[in-house]
């Protein structure tokens, strides 16, 4: 039995579509009996999300401004911990989950006309997260039939962006999405929330993490009068806006700075 069927709504999902399958196997999806067809389990959708999640992660944690963690500590692009669909926290692999389960009850039809069109649990995987994300790619590109396709596009578009980072205290990777905006573009200037050994913050306009500690650093090196060491810095977080229009700020997450109240106590202290 799948260790992943941890919600009762999952359960109850399941043994929906394993009853329509006339299945004793209650992590076994399958959807169309009249073509054969069957969505293999959930774990087989789940495990393609997730090692897509991570393919545009790296991604992420690969670019410049991405190579700082949550409390400012630099790390290398060789340092950057190579992660696999293990690595996700169980809360994540959970959420998820109960996601999925939603997202194939509200949508049964659909994916049964998908499947006889020669569709698998795998393409779903990764097209809910493509879609969701806005990303390109996703069911329409399939050669599903059009209004099909349209349909699970819309509907994974509604469960709202998702992106994974690394938990800086157990290294596991989170999934975080909903009600957190987009993250940063790469060369997307933003408003760094930069603080010195003494908590006083520097809000830094710059089109990277790196840009933005060199400016700090040499900010802080005019204010006292000697060389100020970039090690002592920590970064807070960072901002879509203006430096000088602290009020409208609006929080980014960018690489591993994805706690924005931590971000927004930093500002009080800004300059």
């Amino acid at each position: 039995m799948s260790t992943f069927l941890e919600s009762q709504h999952d359960r109850d999902t399941a043994g929906r579509f394993t009853e329509m399958a006339g299945s004793e196997q209650p992590d076994v999806l399958e959807l169309d009996t009249t073509t054969g067809r069957f969505l293999d389990d959930l774990d087989t959708a789940q495990n393609a999300y997730l090692e897509l999640a991570l393919v545009l992660a790296e991604n992420q944690w690969r670019a410049e401004f991405s190579t700082y963690t949550p409390d400012g500590q630099f790390i290398s692009d060789e340092d950057v911990p190579a992660k696999s669909t293990t690595d996700f926290s169980d809360r994540a692999v959970v959420e998820l989950r109960a996601e999925f389960g939603h997202f194939i009850d509200a949508n049964q039809q659909d994916i049964v006309a998908a499947l006889r069109a020669g569709y698998d649990a795998e393409k779903l995987g990764a097209d809910f997260l493509l879609d969701r994300n806005g990303q390109g790619g996703g069911f329409r590109d399939r050669g599903l039939p059009d209004g099909v396709a349209k349909r699970l596009a819309a509907s994974a578009d509604s469960y709202g962006f998702q992106f994974a980072t690394i938990n800086s205290l157990d290294g596991k990777v989170e999934l975080h999405g909903g009600d957190i905006p987009a993250p940063a573009r790469r060369d997307e200037s933003l408003v760094w929330a930069i603080a010195g050994d003494d908590h006083e913050t520097r809000l830094i306009e710059a089109d990277s993490l790196g840009d933005a500690v060199s400016i700090a650093a040499s900010e802080f090196t005019a204010q006292y009068g000697e060389e100020y060491d970039p090690d002592l810095l920590t970064v807070a977080g960072a901002f879509r806006g203006e430096a000088d229009d602290i009020e409208r700020l609006t929080f980014v997450p960018v690489g591993g700075l994805v706690d924005e109240r931590y971000a927004r106590r930093a500002l009080r202290n800004a300059d």
